[in-house]
């Protein structure tokens, strides 16, 4: 058995979409020779904060080694030394009714080009975030991680170095830490990408950070042996970018385990049906992600007429984030008229469960041409019909060149269409071929990575 290196910062019990494309791939490396052996972080370390949800274990083969390190996050400690810090300061009071705190604070009125001049910071400040932004945010808040995975390497013993390092990212340490690693023992270094770095529609935190994301992004593919995209789009954006390392990219998508199509169901996971036709949302949904326009469209075709409560209900289940005011005033009105619920989010074995009972599963995925939710794959294995809302790009893509359901424009008159012919042809759908489902088991998707793996070995 060959042993390879698996650097990923999130993994089972952390519950994170992140956590299951390299456990997914760890259960079947065995079956082609390559012995996995994981390193991720402590699971008290994780920061931003993530779930954890022991369920999840399950998926950890029993031949994968977990090594789990500790780390230092100096972000975080320093927002509790600030938290601490705030603590024993004495308290103020306002003659105000107000609170004093920096959140009640009236904001400046920006409606002129002097206004939004006096509101910008002053080059102190803007030096002193530059500052901060280069020693905690670069490449990311996982950045202590790359030195722990480094020092934790060079102690391992002859007989567990490994053949290979993959690293799968973000967080864009994870590639960090891969690169030195495969300096360090001279190995072979496949670099992962889950989702784009430098094309990512969130800007960087600034221009400069943003110029030093390229440059290192350059380096990492330049020096990996291969760049393994999570979709077709990302890679050719990626020869796009850099055709001089053409040869080196791959595209493996992200899948579902196979032992999700085994397991009883949850019996408290039944989902009874509210309406005609229910579209169901799990997971959380958040301002990159809002569902404004789709709601518009609802609310528009009930004061037509053109629906009526029972024809049609939209399920989010999960955690509701957004912050923008107009979509949380109309999800209210809606949920009071009986057109939608938010409901608490489930365990992952509940969730599974409830996805197979859906009627139709809905993704938001606006403005994310090259990006494919890790979720999707999970919707995939139910054998339900998948409902995109978010036009062209990967996703929309993957759905239609599969036949896993339908894709619909982000355009409130657009939406407005596909939701009446939806509810009137009773969901419309032809039923999903179960043939396509198997693309996205690891199982298979395992093969190809191995591929990769036997031609650098």
């Amino acid at each position: 058995m060959k042993r390879v290196l698996i650097l990923a910062y999130y993994f089972p019990p952390i519950a994170a979409s992140g956590s299951l494309r390299p456990v997914g791939f760890s259960r079947h490396l065995g079956e082609y020779g390559y012995l996995p052996h994981i390193v991720s972080t402590d699971l008290h370390d994780v920061h931003p904060p993530v779930a954890i949800d022991q369920s999840l274990t399950r998926l950890i083969p029993e031949v994968a080694e977990v090594d789990r390190l500790k780390h230092i996050n100096y972000l975080k400690e320093l927002l509790a030394f600030r938290e601490t810090m705030r603590s024993w300061l004495p308290v103020t009071h306002s003659t105000s009714t107000h609170s004093a705190s920096e959140h009640s604070l009236p904001k400046p009125q920006i409606g002129t080009d002097d206004a939004a001049k006096a509101n910008e910071p002053g080059p102190f400040k803007r030096l002193k975030s530059e500052f901060l932004n280069q020693i905690f945010l670069f490449p990311d808040h996982q950045k202590p991680w790359i030195s722990a995975v480094l020092n934790h390497v060079k102690r391992l013993p002859k007989e567990k170095r490994p053949e290979l390092v993959y690293a799968t990212a973000n967080p864009w340490s994870a590639l960090v830490a891969g690169q030195k690693v495969a300096d360090c023992l001279d190995i072979p270094f496949v670099a992962d990408f889950r989702d784009p770095w430098t094309r990512n529609p969130k800007p960087a935190e600034s221009d400069r950070l943003a110029k030093k994301a390229l440059k290192l992004e350059r380096e990492i593919v330049g020096r990996a042996d291969r760049v393994i995209a999570n979709t077709e789009e990302l890679k050719m954006a990626f020869v796009e970018d850099y055709p001089e390392f053409a040869t080196k990219f791959v595209s493996i998508t992200n899948g579902f385990n196979d032992i999700l199509l085994k397991q009883d169901e949850p019996e408290k996971a039944a989902v009874k049906k509210q309406a005609a036709t229910e579209l169901c949302h799990f997971g959380s949904v958040y301002e990159l992600r809002n569902p404004l326009q789709l709601l518009q469209s609802v609310d528009q075709l009930l004061m037509a007429g053109a629906l009526v409560p029972g024809d049609l209900i939209i399920r989010f289940i999960g955690n509701w984030l957004v912050e923008s005011p107009d979509c949380n005033r109309l999800v209210e009105e809606l949920e009071a008229k009986g057109l939608v619920t938010r409901e608490p989010s489930l365990s992952h074995e509940n969730y599974l469960a409830a996805m197979r009972q859906a009627d139709n599963l809905l993704i938001l995925q606006q403005d994310f041409p090259l990006q494919i939710p890790g979720k999707i794959y999970e919707y995939i294995s139910s054998g339900r019909p998948l409902v995109v809302v978010g036009g062209e790009g990967a996703t929309a893509n993957l759905i239609q060149r599969h036949g896993l359901g339908a894709a619909f424009p982000n355009r409130v008159d657009d939406l407005k269409v596909h939701l009446i012919e939806l509810v009137r042809n009773g969901n419309g759908f032809k039923a999903v071929d179960i043939s396509q489902i198997d693309n996205f088991n690891y199982s298979a998707l395992t093969a190809k990575l191995a591929d990769v793996f036997d031609q650098l070995v």
